[in-house]
């Protein structure tokens, strides 16, 4: 079953170590992909999805060293693949854009 981690607060929070026991504790059994998205301090949104197990991958590592992402919102999601491919395309979260006139 997938897991899902969220983050809310009024202030910027270092949610690194957050993520790294997020990642320890649930991608062994969820090892088919994950992703995270989040507003850095400037109030970008930032989406980084990879269809790898999160323990082996080099860029999910990186967001668990300290001080590596500082936001008051962030949303992280691990998988476990009982429908569809393992792909990029079939990992979470995603982004939409709305298109308006």
């Amino acid at each position: 079953m997938c897991q899902l981690l969220a983050v809310n607060s009024t202030e910027a929070a270092d949610v690194s170590e957050s993520f790294s026991c997020f990642t320890r504790g649930g991608a062994v059994a969820n090892p088919h992909g994950w992703g995270m998205s989040y507003y850095d301090e400037g109030r970008k949104l930032n989406t980084i999805v990879r269809p790898l197990c999160a323990t082996s991958c080099p860029v999910a590592q990186q967001l668990c060293g300290p001080h590596q992402v500082k936001t008051t919102n962030m949303v992280a999601h691990i998988r476990f693949a009982t429908q569809g491919q393992v792909c990029v395309q079939n990992a979470h979260p995603f982004t939409r854009q709305i298109v308006s006139f």
